[in-house]
């Protein structure tokens, strides 16, 4: 079984009360780990994640999946018949860019100024064209900050390589 498939049993199983466990994906630490919960009718119900991962990536994606299900502020908590697909998008190593000049198309970018932090995933991408000024100004709004913050000194911009896992099966 692929992450995506871990994470889509560890939500089922936490919706039916089971006990929380480590997920059994043996992989290096990733840079960051963002897990995508949408309905039967593709519409995002939970995307949760971190670019800051720390640790065993199989107990990172068990927590990520257990968050899914309630956690995600913006939604009200998951029920069984509302999980369709799962994604789960890995961060590889990052690197610090300067603008949308140097970010590349399948990169996921984060924006942080202070203690304002966001991260915008090429699953985000809604457009039918790579447009990477409008994807750093979404990953700012994704932070909580105006569109061109990006352009303020001390604002840190990061991309990073991304590897997509998904899980569609019932």
């Amino acid at each position: 079984m692929n992450p995506a498939e871990h994470a889509k049993e560890a939500i089922l199983r936490a919706l039916a009360g089971a006990a929380p466990d480590t997920l059994p994906w043996e992989a290096p630490p990733p840079e960051g780990l963002f897990l995508v919960v949408r309905d039967p009718e593709g519409k995002v119900r939970a995307s949760i994640g971190t670019s800051r991962a720390e640790g065993d990536a199989g107990r990172l994606l068990a927590r990520l999946a257990r968050a899914a299900v309630a956690d995600d502020p913006r939604f009200p908590p998951l029920t069984e018949a509302e999980v369709g697909s799962v994604r789960v998008w890995v961060l590889g190593a990052g690197r610090d860019i300067g603008g949308p000049d140097e970010l590349r198309p399948g990169e996921a970018v984060r924006v942080r100024e202070g203690r304002f932090s966001g991260v915008f995933l090429p699953d985000n991408d809604a457009g039918p064209a790579w447009d990477p000024l409008a994807y750093l100004k979404q990953a700012c709004r994704r932070a909580g900050l105006e569109a061109h913050a990006f352009q303020r000194a001390g604002v840190e911009i990061r991309a990073y390589p991304t590897t997509l896992y998904e899980a569609t099966r019932p």
